[in-house]
């Protein structure tokens, strides 16, 4: 049985005593001898009312621990448009919590952190959880003490995703405040959601931790004042190396405008391993693919090693684009390079580096680096294959064909493509006549194309369709057209009769023969 709002705090023993304060907050009890397999949360919900149709204090709850604690483990949570308080995940197995348009959760609650060994403030807590999956929420910090330890979503020894959320950590100016941390073993996926407010880090990952972000946004601050500093992302593999994929973010507004020692960065790793062995950060295994990185301090900073690769990402309009620190063991500093090839670094010259590329006119990079071969061009090209030629179509008659498109440009750009002129001869339906998103991966698209023919006899019919690319018209392409009808309507010579005629007389019927032959 779990509930809400509830603080862990340590006893003096070390151990984990939970403070329940479900009977204070009236909250509702088992009612029933079985959890549901599937519940629904709606603030307007209320023990005696519709519903929509279902049960009260079973299946249908105000709240959204309410419907936690009374579903089964593999069950479902369907949470409706509102406004929701905290609530805590412990224990727990394989949870969908879906929030249908975009339900809000705030407040806050306390939870034991066992990496800090300290309470900490957080909006959601995941604690020892396995295959959890939350959706659809915007999720808002409230910062109760502006410099204590605030982390809006918290997933500590747990399996978890999250989907598609707005989470505004509404903890700026705090240097101890995070959007997401993912800790002491955790396997964390985060994908399509924008990250904000964040004092100190959209999401922050250490400790024999999994940590995976596709397609999100962390968008960051731009601070003021000496040592104030803001991460998108950072892994810090101490005590246990950690694992990260970044991939297809877009990462952005991490700086600082004053000197700082601690600098402002879009993605940070293992940074700790500067510092020295005391830290006790081991090597991490990340991997750094199609970001948009730019308007940042630093675009990354990493301490690498053999298992960092950064491949395929835009990087640009940052003080620095990469900076590549060196690990440290107590009395020397090693240099090793960092691999960060195939990225697009502002310019077609490249990345500046002093003395490896001094001539590159792209972000500058720091340290030790693999950084050629490097791109430069991400652009989408657009490529056209086939014609359409239709010979003996009868006057007003209906023909179809079909003719691809392809980008061939970077290899994570898209194209967005239309049909920009066409004969004016006949009527013309080509399907689809645009398209957008078009990746270089997808190969050939086919587009179909139906015409009827002009009424006109005996004549040739010619003409292009043109193609443009929508972001850059001076990128285009053309179909040949061709299109030819007979003098009159096709006569069928393939009647019996008719065969046999032109077998008996092989001189005979000139006309026929001619209109056979045209």
């Amino acid at each position: 049985m779990l509930f809400a709002a509830t603080s862990v705090v340590p006893n003096v023993s070390g151990n984990d005593v939970k403070t329940n304060s479900k009977e204070m907050e009236g909250e509702i009890p088992l009612m029933f001898s079985t959890l549901a397999p599937e519940v629904w949360i709606d603030d307007d919900y209320y023990a005696g009312g519709d519903n929509d149709g279902h049960t009260w204090g079973y299946d249908a709850f105000d709240k959204i621990q309410d419907g936690i604690d009374h579903v089964n483990d593999f069950g479902k949570i369907h949470v409706k448009e509102g406004i929701y308080d905290v609530f805590i995940i412990e224990g727990r197995n394989a949870l969908d919590i879906i929030g249908e348009d975009e339900p809000i959760v705030t407040g806050n609650q306390l939870a034991y952190d066992n990496s800090y060994l300290a309470n900490v403030y957080n909006v959601v807590f995941v604690n020892n959880s396995y295959n959890i999956h939350i959706e659809g929420f915007h999720i808002i910090g409230t910062n109760p003490t502006p410099s204590n330890r605030d982390f809006t979503i918290f997933f500590q020894n747990s399996n978890a995703e999250l989907h598609d959320c707005e989470i505004d950590a509404n903890n700026i100016q705090n240097m101890n405040g995070l959007a997401v941390r993912d800790i002491l073993g955790s396997s964390l996926t985060i994908s399509q959601c924008r990250i904000k407010d964040y004092g100190r880090i959209a999401v922050y990952a250490k400790t024999g931790m999994i940590l995976s972000v596709f397609n999100s946004t962390p968008i960051g601050q731009v601070y003021n004042l000496y040592d104030w500093v803001n991460y998108g992302i950072e892994i810090e593999g101490i005590d246990d190396p950690g694992i990260g994929i970044i991939k297809g973010n877009e990462i952005y507004n991490h700086d600082n405008t004053q000197a700082a020692a601690w600098s402002s960065a879009g993605i940070i790793v293992d940074y700790w391993r500067y510092y020295g062995p005391s830290n006790n950060c081991m090597n991490s295994t990340v991997f750094i693919e199609n970001n948009k990185i730019y308007e940042n301090m630093h675009g990354v900073q990493i301490v690498p090693n053999e298992n960092i690769e950064i491949i395929y990402n835009e990087i640009h309009d940052n003080s620095y684009g990469a900076i590549s620190e060196p690990w440290f063991d107590g009395s020397t500093y090693h240099d090793v390079d960092l691999h960060a090839i195939h990225n697009w670094w502002g310019d077609l010259t490249g990345p500046y580096h002093p003395t490896e590329n001094p001539d590159g006119h792209g972000d500058e990079i720091y340290g030790k680096f693999l950084f050629d071969p490097w791109t430069t061009d991400i652009a989408p090209n657009l490529s056209c294959g086939g014609s359409l030629q239709w010979e003996n179509v009868a006057p007003g008659g209906t023909i179809t064909g079909s003719f691809t498109i392809e980008n061939n440009g970077y290899l994570y750009s898209e194209l967005s493509w239309e049909v920009d002129e066409k004969p004016s001869w006949g009527v013309w339906t080509i399907d689809p006549e645009s398209g957008t998103g078009i990746t270089s991966g997808m190969g050939q698209i086919a587009v179909q194309v139906l015409v009827i023919a002009p009424l006109n006899k005996n004549k040739v019919f010619t003409g292009k369709i043109k193609i443009i690319n929508s972001d850059d018209p001076s990128d285009y392409c053309e179909i040949d057209v061709y299109l030819k009808t007979p003098i009159n309507k096709p006569f069928n010579f393939n009647f019996p009769i008719v065969r046999w005629l032109f077998e008996r007389f092989p001189n005979a019927f000139p006309i026929l023969r001619y209109l056979k032959e045209h």
